[in-house]
């Protein structure tokens, strides 16, 4: 999931298709309020013009919204090339995600939404990646005067948004979109492995944990859709006093939860073709402890290593994740990994669209701490993940 700064709207999101391959491209997020759902919807207009449909489902009315469409076919008028990082403020009033222009939008371009222009320069505003916010109540779109980010997640009271740009992370303050810290990546790693990357732990002094991570080549992986693979390794960093501090040292980190309290710190390690451990330990010191460990042989979870993504259920308690043979929940107290949906076959040939048909899944996320919402194709699932008995 490598986002780098280079020139050329065609080469980032080749960039883009070809380090996230199948994998997680933040399109499916449900809202913290458990109402909303944000998915994809592929369009084919013509036999050799396509484009995509990032939409709003509202599970209490039935009812899907359309946000903004997008396409990578530079013959196709649209507002956005391609957009991603879909991230929902802690109200649930509003959603942000990146986007890459494709031509210097207007209003009407972007479809029962409003675009609001930002104080940058006109070469600023349209090279790069751009965080839109999507106002639920008024139906706007918002570009927010901020750097242009690789990645953000807001912190869990909404006041503050922390971002990453592979040279650096930078923490602003929400409405004023005033910088109020910043730390230069001296870790060695330049990429994010998870959109879930990091959590505000507190606003004065600023601190917070994040998850920095690259690519290993691996060359056991055969080429497919969009070139070879590699597999994703990654470390937990403490940022405070104006450094990053190894959390972790392992380099196999996929994925962290954090609890409420801003105390305890849940990890999940992955090592290509060995194992799946989960490990946990109190941010204020002490040993890491591993809590579960599932060699390969017993479940080959990282079937596909470049495109399998973990998810924390909210209250930590259980990992998500998906590959091409099916969607997983693993229930950390018990010890038990459930298969809880298979995927289907899928008939494509060529194009983007068709060709990111055939991972079948667009992606999931946790609705609530017993439900997943998965969206494969054009099918919307809910899985219930719940215990009967304690």
């Amino acid at each position: 999931m490598r986002y780098r700064k280079i020139t050329g709207l065609l080469g980032s999101l080749l960039l883009i298709a070809w380090l996230s391959g199948c994998g997680d491209q933040g399109w499916v997020r449900a809202s913290p309020d458990g109402r909303y759902t944000t998915l994809i919807r592929p369009v084919q207009s013509s036999e050799d013009k396509e484009y995509f449909e990032l939409s709003l489902y509202d599970f209490e009315r039935d009812e899907t919204t359309l946000i903004t469409q997008f396409s990578p076919d530079e013959q196709l008028k649209m507002p956005f090339a391609w957009v991603m990082n879909c991230q929902w403020t802690p109200d649930s009033r509003a959603l942000s995600f990146i986007a890459v222009y494709s031509t210097p939008p207007q209003a009407e371009d972007v479809p029962n939404s409003s675009v609001q222009e930002s104080e940058r320069s006109e070469e600023a505003r349209w090279s790069g990646y751009n965080l839109m916010l999507y106002e639920l109540a008024s139906g706007k779109l918002l570009r927010l005067p901020i750097d242009p980010p690789a990645a953000v997640n807001w912190s869990r009271d909404g006041k503050h948004l922390i971002m990453y740009d592979a040279d650096s992370i930078s923490v602003y303050r929400v409405g004023v979109w005033t910088r109020v810290a910043s730390v230069k990546n001296t870790t060695g790693y330049n990429d994010i492995v998870s959109w879930e990357w990091a959590v505000l732990l507190s606003e004065s002094p600023v601190s917070a944990l994040v998850l920095l991570g690259d690519w290993e080549l691996d060359a056991q992986q055969d080429s497919s859709l969009w070139g070879s693979r590699g597999v994703r390794q990654g470390n937990l960093y403490l940022m405070r006093g104006g450094r990053l501090t190894p959390f972790t040292n392992s380099g196999d980190v996929q994925a962290f939860w954090v609890d409420d309290a801003r105390d305890l710190v849940r990890w999940v390690r992955v090592k290509h073709k060995e194992y799946l451990a989960v490990f946990e330990r109190s941010l204020y010191g002490g040993m890491p402890r591993r809590l579960i460990l599932i060699p390969h042989a017993t479940h080959p979870s990282d079937a596909q290593a470049y495109h399998t993504y973990y998810r924390f259920s909210p209250n930590g308690d259980k990992v998500a994740w998906y590959t091409e043979e099916g969607v997983y929940v693993l229930d950390i107290g018990r010890g038990t990994v459930r298969t809880v949906s298979t995927q289907r076959p899928q008939n494509t040939r060529g194009g983007v669209i068709r060709g990111l048909a055939q991972c079948d899944t667009y992606g999931f996320d946790w609705r609530d701490n017993e439900t997943l919402v998965l969206q494969r194709g054009d099918e919307l699932e809910m899985i219930s993940v719940r215990r009967l008995w304690q």
